[in-house]
């Protein structure tokens, strides 16, 4: 008996041994480092300042799995010629974290990509990463926007995707202001972010391409002290000296801002977006120059949610037009300075399946919905209702289902839904056909398929039609599956 517990002794003792070596990022990374699926404690002490750069053409690859925990206002900062590759995957997403305990926003300070020239541009591209904790607001680079956990702020080739950023002092994603020559491009698609000071904020970079697309943006938040002008609390900030010619942005949800939703004073195309519960208003446009179709298929809901103050759902200080859009507040004023088009003002249908749980905010649509039917069916082609960008809103659900329609209530009298979206439909409630009236759920050139929520009910007392197609040439089918 005493040797088997002299045994397990020795052997936790090893164990404790064996799992207590840390892995940790030091110096200045001078030539190529791939980084194993392991945590690193990024903690920079050689320079003194805090900062690691990638320099001299090096590329940094981070490997799946991989978690970087940075000591307190640590940061990266990718140089010229040098690149930051750090692509995960749903199951093993790469995480950039705080070293601290207890962690908090702001622990650690930014991830910066600034090239010295149009030749040697600074390259990033993040896929299936989770940032959190950090943007600390003292460690920026002495521009705009500051504490941005990954930013901008100089020459640069940057893609964020699929990622989550949360719980960061500063904003989450931006480009700094710079000379308004910097070839700047900018891909920010398909991300979660919820609980920063800001979201995303584009500045001063005038011969950029840049693209954001398809992210959720949910409670950016202001602190008691925060000034009206230092922009804070905002969804998403686009603040340039003149008008882009390259900057999308689309089918984005931006929801329950403590400032305004959107502010611009740049419109290029702003389309299929949806903003609602705005403290303030939930779209500005602060530009100079009157534009006519740049704002389309757009939803803002709820606005001037904040006590005593009069805003507006969208508020232009130089005339703009605004076509094929839903804007509603039961208590608030729709537009200040704008001609509408094919406007609907009156409730937009959205539903919130998962309440106020920040990360799994899912806003979308009913398919009865008068907004998804008042889509500008010129924008393309295709005029079903399917949840692509001719339709209007953004549509929620973008990492397990990039576009799918919420299909509730009583479905309209005559129409259909088509499978010509390969993303299924998400029954998230009580599905009704009156008796005498008609409806056919068909499949088209993909198969259509109905995945179900809890309480999904389907009560047919009229006349449903189901088919699917087939292909005589080689006998495939295109099917219609209802799955329960």
């Amino acid at each position: 008996m005493f040797k088997k517990v002299l045994y397990i002794a020795v052997s936790v003792l090893l164990v404790t041994s064996l799992t207590s070596a840390q892995n940790y990022l030091d110096e200045d990374i001078d030539e190529d480092l791939t980084l194993n699926p392991v945590a690193y404690i990024v903690r920079a002490q050689t320079e003194g300042d805090g900062i690691i750069e990638i320099i001299d053409n090096a590329t940094l690859t981070i490997s799946p799995g991989c978690t970087l925990q940075f000591m307190p206002e640590r940061s990266i900062f990718i140089d010229g010629g040098s690149a930051l590759t750090a692509s995960g995957t749903a199951v093993s997403p790469i995480i950039f974290t705080s070293n601290s305990d207890p962690q908090a926003a702001g622990d650690w300070g930014q991830i910066i990509f600034a090239g010295d020239n149009a030749v040697d541009v600074a390259t990033g591209t993040f896929s299936n990463c989770i940032f959190e904790y950090g943007g600390n607001e003292d460690d920026d680079t002495g521009g705009f926007p500051d504490g941005a956990a990954v930013m901008v702020a100089g020459f640069a080739d940057l893609t964020v995707e699929y990622s989550t950023v949360r719980y960061c002092e500063g904003t989450a994603l931006g480009v700094n202001y710079g000379n308004t020559l910097d070839p700047v491009t900018v891909c920010f698609q398909y991300n979660d972010i919820y609980h920063c000071n800001s979201g995303i904020k584009i500045c001063d970079h005038d011969a950029s391409s840049i693209t954001v697309e398809g992210n959720n943006i949910i409670k950016p938040y202001r602190e008691s002290g925060d000034a009206d002008g230092d922009y804070s609390g905002i969804g998403i900030l686009i603040n340039s000296g003149t008008i882009y010619t390259d900057l999308y942005v689309k089918n984005n949800s931006v929801a329950y801002a403590s400032s305004h939703g959107v502010i611009t004073n740049d419109i290029n195309e702003f389309y299929n977006n949806t903003i609602i519960h705005s403290m303030l208003c939930g779209f500005v446009y602060n530009g100079v120059v009157t534009v006519t179709d740049h704002f389309k298929n757009n939803i803002v809901y709820g606005f001037s949610e904040q006590a005593g103050i009069d805003s507006v759902g969208v508020y232009a200080r130089t005339a703009m037009g605004a076509e094929n859009c839903c804007v509603y507040d039961p208590a608030a004023v729709g537009f200040y300075n704008v001609t509408p088009t094919d406007t609907i003002r009156t409730l937009p249908g959205l539903i919130d399946t998962n309440g106020f749980v920040p990360e799994d905010l899912d806003l979308h649509l009913m398919f009865s919905s008068l907004c998804l039917h008042s889509g500008d069916s010129t924008a393309a082609a295709d005029t079903n209702l399917n949840g692509t960008h001719i339709d209007m809103g953004a549509y929620g659900g973008i990492k397990a289902r990039d576009y799918y329609m919420g299909v509730t209530g009583t479905l309209p009298d005559g129409g259909s839904i088509t499978g010509e979206k390969g993303s299924p439909f998400y029954v998230t409630g009580e599905v009704i056909l009156p008796a005498g009236d008609e409806f056919e759920i068909a499949s088209a050139a993909e198969d259509l398929v109905f995945e179900h929520g809890p309480s999904a009910k389907w009560t047919i007392l009229g006349d449903l039609n189901i088919r699917g197609i087939s292909n005589s040439v080689n006998d495939s089918r295109v099917n219609v599956q209802i799955l329960i």
